[in-house]
């Protein structure tokens, strides 16, 4: 099911356009996903706002920030792939 349509132009981040799809959302969410582009902070505080989970992997050198509570799950999948706990899971087990 479609919740929302934001068309933008190439000048236009994928996490800003993402943060203007989850206001188009009536209702509760239950979960976001999204690909590393929208691993942004703005963009996963706009997600906790609205009481869902985020389903985005970390981008290849992100960094944990330990004192920002909207970037707990972010923080321990970082912690996760880096013990390389994600080596040889399967895609379900693995942010």
């Amino acid at each position: 099911m479609v919740h929302g349509v934001v068309v933008s132009t190439n000048d236009m981040h994928d996490s800003h356009a993402g943060t203007q799809l989850i206001d188009l959302v009536d209702g509760n969410i239950e979960s976001a996903h999204g690909d590393g582009a929208y691993d942004t902070v703005t963009m996963r505080q706009k997600i906790k706002e609205r009481g869902a989970m985020a389903i985005i992997p970390p981008r290849e050198y992100a960094k944990i920030h330990p004192n920002n509570p909207h970037l707990k799950e972010r923080n321990e999948a970082i912690k996760f792939i880096e013990d390389g706990s994600c080596q040889g899971a399967p895609p379900t087990g693995c942010p």
